[in-house]
């Protein structure tokens, strides 16, 4: 078995952001996020976020920091990765890419706690860098530019020390002083002779002139401190550093020492005040931070923006002297309630870009007030000696301030990049009566938690719909002329079978009158031209409207019609009946004149002349396409005009013709062929030939190819001209990081359709049956399109039962909500909320606007730390077509973690009061259900029809069904087997097979595939006329199982915690009488004797993703296609991996395979490929389709070299790329 892997949608999961101008821009605000495996380049302004870059790293990257060197005018880019290296990138604005300037090796790969680069810090002033792991090592480079200004990376320095933790790292702002870098450690030396171990705020001072790193400082803190937030320095500030814990934030200083004052009351410390819902003993954690800087007059105002574990913000102030270099004091308020962030950043123009932990990523425009006038209680400072077994209580005066969320007041949402992190769960089905399946995603947590349905295609918004008097035959926009005052287009044309509709677009459309235009005739095409007058062709001649009056510039000879015509601004050509074609060309007067006439000697069925080239007063190359089944290629070049340049034959008749400049690939020829294919090629601009020709299929109805304009504001770096391609299901070409790409349209059939741009909106006007339509594409970035519909808890389960999902939802340590999102009523601290004081002064509107908070922002109100048995649950029918649901809510503190559908019975299995550490519970239940209809139509609801209790301390995890009569329950280690009965489920048999936690099962004909969250797949066979469970075979290696997929009756693949993906099978020679033998022995015996099952699982492929797989299906997304095996992970990625069909296709993508492993700057963090993918186990029977996808971004020369090894030409293995692609997207 040989496996293609290939990305369907990135995940937009963030492991942290750093903000930076890495383009050279001065006036770029730029963002990157670390999605894991990839690094993403983002541009945040007021017209929102957008994508620069996307870099595959082909490795993990644990960590980023941005790092601008002394003297330098952009930032560079230092990552810290499972490569053992500390790589250094660089930007290039003009490739569009990253990268690699400097790869420090300093030790083994892979993510190690004893290996650096977990934690990265860097100097303020760019001349160090700091890498630490979690336990021991520290090294420090020293950073400096050589004569040519080029980054030079010294020696590392070592830090170590034995024995350490560390918990958080940060460069403090000493200005041009030695640089320092604060450390949280626990030195664990005296854990092992039994003392408490105590955590410390370490400082590294490194001395430039002796070139060697001193520990400096040790100074005690409180055992919960997590996070650290230097204090700007220098002439800006005094230095030194916030070190946040559980409820409270505390300032140490730099390396100078606390002051005489420090030393007699203590370091100054603040309680963080609490969300009113929020219980006393359940702690408060910062978890991001960012420095602000307020010009106020002639001075800066310093404040941070601190974010907690729940999404408040906090805004934290500092109180300083004159002189700037001490800090009397600082106080904390709430400032607002946002998604819970991974990095926070702020650009220099108020922009707050928010890298969420789970969810889409956020866009906001500070106020900007900044919160300064609001009348918020203030938590102010107070010093405290060190005293580090006390509480939180303790850790400043007076009572902890309470504050109830409210809407936003500080911030302003301006846009987001959406995020599919985490999945948990997927199914993909066809519910839509569409020609291809959804992939359906149970994503989020808590209360942003929701089902997804992608479908494959972009996203169009409609925007106005008007119904027509009859069948139209084509559509065109007339942009305004130069000398009138408006802009955009100002007519839309539609025609009939005889007469022509001409409207005028203004805050209405309605028909236009006065226009000159001929109305009682059918219309075969017309654009303004450059002189300002409007050109209209029709089928007996053409015509010119300028100032309410047409002239004729051209007759059909008697007995003669024009069959067809193409032109721009300045170019006409018709073609007559019997295949002559005239040419004409806008002259002096404004007037076109004949330029040529031209004999095909057969009927032209289609034209084309291209836009007009920037600089240019003509297109050179004409096109026409013929009865005969081929097109040729026509100069208009003055000195060869109306030569025959080439022709390309084509498999059937062509239906429409479109020249277009596509981004990134050039001039281009595009033919919508009779039977529903287009045909792609590149012209080449010197000679006129066609070259690289592409086929793609695109439906049943014959293909109208027409050019259409892309606005920057759908997500693109720049506008560019786009490829709009009409079928049974439309279709647009456009390029996306340079990259050209071919999308379907999520949106009904359209027959015509032309550009379409106005103040109000960019898109394209289209014809639908009988009606006009307005479109737009708000986003081309997405190659899927996703219907959101909202969840209350956060996802465990999703199963289909007709026209139905089934979800099960839950959440530990919350409190239940009602169905309106409204939450229930919190529990009081007992301090008072400053909502609850000013709630007396509102007047009516102002109360009914501050209640105006959603759970959706707030979150799940929580549940007292004690109570740790503590579940919300539910289980969920769902319509995803209508998103209506009905909801059965479980007893308190029961949560739902599997369930299967036998029959119209759905079982779910539960436990009551689960807690995590150390594991155990109350009781475990088995629920049946029956599926009734709810009223609603679509729709059904579930009945309780029994409960069965499950004896034992084990809890049921996974379930499946096995026929029409039984069930199969994964117990604990036991895999055991039931039937419905009327009262309960009646056991019949058991088995042990599992060493932990059966975890996934699944059936097919008679056997059971069981996964074990610690001992990988055994197979099971079950006999129904003696209700018996044998083992078949099972796994040698010990795979920690979390997804499953049956492929057919001898093989299952599967995904563990790690990131493995892999494919087991049944061995070939198993002999079926073999089985019988094994029906009278028992499982458990035999695993408990150390043999196992008698036969052992083949392993026919291993690959390292990179990302936990969450989810696998064996499907083919559009029906008739190639099946494949669709996966979602963790971080939001859906992907899949698509069998080899043919021999020699393996040995194609294995080649070049091979070449690109060869490339030296292949990976962003000096991570060798091979060793990548085979992280936990050799990798075998996989093709990485993402390194594949690599050869388009590569330069011209490489992309030649490889492709003379492979005997192709380079556009042949683009095109062998897409063919992969397409071969699971497109119909």
């Amino acid at each position: 078995m040989h496996l293609y892997a290939l990305g369907l949608t990135a995940g937009g999961g963030c492991g942290g952001a750093v903000y930076g101008n890495f383009s050279g821009d001065a006036k770029a605000h730029e963002v990157v996020v670390n999605h894991g495996a990839r690094l993403e380049l983002l541009r945040c302004d007021g017209n929102g976020v957008r994508s620069l870059c996307v870099a595959e790293a082909f490795g993990v990257c644990r960590s980023v920091r941005a790092l601008r060197p002394s003297g330098a005018t952009k930032d560079v880019l230092v990552v810290g990765s499972d490569s053992g290296q500390l790589a250094v990138l660089s930007y290039e604005a003009k490739a569009g890419r990253f990268v690699r300037t400097h790869c420090e090796k300093y030790g083994k790969s892979g993510c190690r706690r004893a290996v650096a680069g977990q934690y990265i810090a860097v100097d303020p002033s760019g001349r160090a860098i700091m890498v630490a792991a979690v336990e021991k090592q520290k090294l420090v480079y020293m950073v400096t530019r050589d004569n040519a200004e080029r980054l030079v990376i010294a020696s590392p320095l070592e830090a170590h020390k034995q024995e350490t933790l560390t918990f958080a790292c940060e460069a403090l702002h000493v200005g041009l002083d030695n640089p320092v870098f604060a450390c949280l450690e626990v030195n664990y030396a005296a854990a092992a002779s039994g003392q408490p171990a105590t955590k410390s705020l370490v400082l590294y001072e490194v001395e430039e002139g002796l070139n060697h790193v001193v520990r400096k400082s040790v100074r005690p803190t409180l055992r919960s401190g997590n996070m650290l937030v230097p204090v700007p320095g220098g002439a800006d500030g005094p230095g030194g550093v916030f070190v946040c814990g559980d409820g409270w934030i505390e300032y140490q200083p730099g390396v100078s020492g606390p002051s005489e004052r420090e030393q007699a009351e203590g370091y100054l410390r603040v309680a963080l005040p609490r969300r009113d819902d929020v219980p006393v003993d359940r702690g408060v954690l910062i978890v991001s931070h960012v420095l602000t800087h307020r010009k106020l007059k002639d001075r800066v105002i310093l404040f941070f923006l601190l974010q907690n574990e729940y999404g408040d913000v906090y805004r934290l102030d500092l109180e300083l002297s004159e002189d700037r270099q001490t800090l009397n004091g600082f106080s904390i308020k709430y400032f607002d309630t946002l998604p819970v962030a991974r990095s926070l950043c702020l650009t220099k123009r108020g922009f707050l870009f928010l890298a969420a932990e789970c969810g889409g990523h956020k866009l906001y425009k500070l106020d900007a007030k900044l919160g300064a006038d609001e009348d918020t209680a203030r938590v102010a400072a107070s010093r405290v000696k060190p005293d580090l077994a006390g509480a939180v209580a303790a850790t400043a005066s007076g009572a902890s301030v309470s504050f109830a969320p409210r809407p936003h007041r500080n911030v302003h949402f301006l846009d987001a990049l959406d995020s599919l992190a985490p999945c948990t769960a997927m199914q993909v089905e066809e519910m839509f009566g569409e020609d291809r399946k959804q992939i359906m995603l149970a994503c989020g947590r808590g209360s942003r938690s929701s089902v997804r349905v992608l479908r494959y295609g972009l996203e169009v918004t409609e925007l106005a719909s008007s119904p027509l008097p009859g069948t139209p035959g084509a559509v065109w926009t007339i942009r305004a002329a130069a000398d009138e005052p408006e802009t955009g287009d100002k007519y839309i044309v539609v025609t009939f079978g005889n007469v022509t509709l001409v409207l005028s677009v203004g805050e209405t459309v309605e028909e236009a009158v006065g226009t000159g235009l001929v109305t009682t005739k059918k219309t075969l095409a017309i654009k303004r031209a450059a002189s300002g007058g409007i050109v209209q062709v029709c089928d007996d001649g053409v015509r010119i409207a300028k100032d309410g009056a047409s002239t004729v510039i051209f007759n059909a000879s008697s007995g003669k019609r024009i069959d067809c015509a193409a032109l721009n601004e300045r170019q006409l050509a018709i073609a007559l009946e019997g295949g002559r074609i005239h040419y004409f060309e806008l002259d002096e007067a404004g007037s076109f004149s004949e330029k040529a006439v031209h004999e095909a000697g057969e009927d032209i069925k289609c034209l084309a002349i291209g836009a007009l080239p920037p600089g240019r007063t003509r297109s050179p190359f004409l096109s026409l396409g013929t009865f005969s089944n081929s097109v040729e290629m026509l100069s208009l070049r003055p000195d060869n005009l109306m030569k025959q340049l080439s022709m390309q034959a084509l498999p059937d008749q062509p239906a429409s013709i479109c020249i277009v400049e596509l981004e990134g690939v050039g001039l281009t020829l595009a033919v919508g062929l009779r039977n529903g294919h287009l045909v792609r090629s590149v012209i080449d601009e010197a000679n006129g030939t066609v070259v690289d020709s592409r086929t793609t299929f695109l439906g049943n109805m014959p293909v109208r190819c027409y050019s259409v304009q892309l606005p920057v504001e759908a997500g693109l770096d720049k506008r560019q001209t786009g490829l709009l391609a009409l079928s049974s299901r439309p279709a647009l070409a456009f390029a996306y990081h340079g990259q050209p790409k071919l999308v379907p349209l999520s949106y009904r059939q359209l027959s015509h359709a032309c550009n379409f741009e106005s103040d109000l909106c960019d898109g394209f006007v289209a014809v639908a049956e009988n009606s006009l339509r307005i479109l737009t594409i708000d986003d081309l970035t997405a190659d899927f399109n996703a219907k959101t519909i909202p969840l209350r808890y956060t996802p465990r389960a999703l199963l289909r039962y007709r026209n139905n999902l089934v979800t099960l939802e839950g959440d530990h340590n919350v409190l239940p909500r009602d169905d309106d999102g409204t939450q229930a009523p919190p529990q009081q601290n007992g301090a008072m909320s400053d909502a609850e004081d000013d709630e007396e002064d509102m007047n009516e509107e102002e109360l009914r606007a501050a209640k105006m908070v959603t759970v959706q922002q707030t979150g799940l109100p929580k549940a007292g730390k004690g109570n740790t048995g503590h579940w919300a649950s539910l289980v969920r029918v769902l319509n995803p077509a209508t998103s209506a649901s009905t909801v059965i809510p479980l007893d308190a503190d029961e949560l739902a973690l599997c369930s299967t559908v036998i029959g119209d019975v759905l079982v779910v299995g539960t436990v009551v009061g689960l807690e995590l550490h150390p594991q155990r519970h109350r009781k475990a239940r088995l629920r049946t259900f029956k599926f009734t209809p709810s009223g609603t139509p679509n729709l059904l609801k579930l009945e309780l029809i029994h409960i069965t209790d499950v004896e034992g301390q084990n809890m049921p995890r996974a379930i499946c069904t096995l026929s029409d009569e039984f069930i199969a329950v994964g117990i604990g280690s036991l895999v055991r087997v039931y039937s419905v009965g009327s009262r309960k489920l009646l056991r019949k048999t058991e088995t042990r097979c599992g060493q932990t936690s059966i975890c996934v099962l699944q059936a097919r004909g008679d056997r059971v595939f069981a996964s074990d969250a610690a001992a990988s797949t055994t197979v099971l066979k079950f006999t129904a006329s003696d209700l018996t469970l044998t083992a078949v075979a099972d796994d040698l290696v010990p795979r920690l199982s979390v997804a499953t997929e049956v492929l057919d009756y001898d093989t299952v693949a599967g995904s563990d915690k790690l990131g493995n993906f892999f494919v087991l099978r049944v061995p070939a020679d198993l002999d079926a009488g073999d089985l019988g033998a094994l029906r009278t022995a028992n499982l458990w015996e035999q695993t408990r004797s150390g043999g196992g099952a008698p036969n052992k699982l083949d392993a026919l492929t291993n690959y390292y993703l990179g990302e936990l797989v969450t989810s696998l299906r064996k499907s083919a997304i559009v029906q008739g296609r190639a099946e494949a095996l669709i996966y979602s992970t963790t971080m939001g990625s859906v992907g899949c991996l698509i069998p080899f069909a043919t021999k020699s296709d393996v040995e194609f993508f294995s080649l070049l395979e091979m070449h690109l492993r060869s490339l030296d700057d292949l990976s962003l963090v000096g991570r060798d490929h091979l060793a990548y993918r085979s992280c936990f186990a050799p990798v075998k029977g996989v093709i990485d389709g993402v390194l594949c996808e690599q050869f388009k971004i590569l330069p011209a020369d490489k992309q030649d070299v490889i492709a003379k090894e492979l005997d192709r030409t380079p556009a042949e293995v683009i095109k062998k790329l897409e063919d992969m692609r397409t071969l699971v997207l497109l119909a």
